[in-house]
């Protein structure tokens, strides 16, 4: 990866998405409790980390390889949503579905090439 380090990057994203939420405070804001206090951290830090393991992703692979599997969080969040909240996806996912997952599959790797 040239140029910039992926704690750079995630480092500099969390700066500049800090300021432009800074940005929504006068259109009003309340006061997180200590359980969702908890929980937003949380998700900061989960977010954190995949931001980093997903930058630094692009070490090992080419951007177009690693598109179809970014989509597949689209699936897992659906998974999530039905599994803690039941939430039901709609029918236009249930055709979605298949298709990115047919594409993560058509882009798993089928073996190292030597790279000239």
């Amino acid at each position: 990866m040239a140029g910039e380090k992926a704690r750079a990057i995630a480092f500099w994203f969390a700066v500049v998405s800090a300021l432009a939420g800074l940005a929504t405070l006068p259109a009003g804001w309340a006061m997180p409790g200590p359980g969702e206090a908890a929980l937003l951290i949380g998700a900061g830090l989960a977010g954190g980390v995949a931001h980093i393991l997903m930058t630094l992703s692009f070490r090992n692979a080419e951007a177009s390889a690693l598109a179809p599997f970014e989509y597949l969080s689209i699936l897992w969040a659906a998974l999530a949503g039905l599994a803690l909240f039941a939430e039901v996806p709609n029918v236009l996912f249930l055709i979605a579905a298949p298709l990115i997952i047919a594409g993560s599959l058509v882009a798993l790797p089928k073996g190292r090439k030597a790279r000239t």
